[in-house]
């Protein structure tokens, strides 16, 4: 066997996880967008004689807040494993053939840099998921009657 040819070949394995986690991500962002905006238009377009009371829109409104933050959850979820595998990768190429365990485990790589909590606050979440969390709740404020102007 070609000396380097494992190495190359762990080191494609690690880079089509972190193709995957992106491609979760892009996915996730998508089918968020879509049901936040197809739950928010259905609550605002329903005639009122389908609900039985305005309460009723709220709670729509409330699980369309709700649904932004499971995908926000879940997007930086695979943010923070995208991460951990980008570390494993660096210290897979690094390294030489003989020293590497073949491992994909990056347990060892989840620490505070790279923590799901942390991730959550990536620049990239506070500006697609903050303003679709703002709109949501501005819009359930606004249907519930409730006067902001002090």
């Amino acid at each position: 066997m070609i000396s380097g040819e494992n190495k190359r070949k762990h080191l494609s394995f690690i880079q089509d996880v972190i193709g995957r986690m992106g491609s979760n991500s892009f996915l996730l962002k998508g089918w968020s967008i879509t049901l936040i905006i197809a739950m928010l238009t259905f609550a605002i377009s329903l005639d009122e004689d389908i609900f039985e009371s305005e309460a009723e829109k709220i709670y729509l409104l409330c699980l369309a807040g709700a649904l932004v933050v499971v995908f926000w959850a879940l997007d930086a979820f695979y943010l923070s494993q995208e991460k951990a595998y980008r570390d494993l990768y660096k210290e897979v190429s690094l390294k030489d053939e003989g020293e590497i365990s073949f491992s994909l485990d990056v347990k060892k790589f989840l620490n505070d840099e790279n923590s799901w909590f942390r991730s959550l606050f990536a620049p990239v979440f506070l500006v697609f998921y903050a303003p679709a969390l703002g709109l949501v709740l501005f819009i359930t404020i606004h249907l519930s009657g409730i006067s902001l102007c002090f």
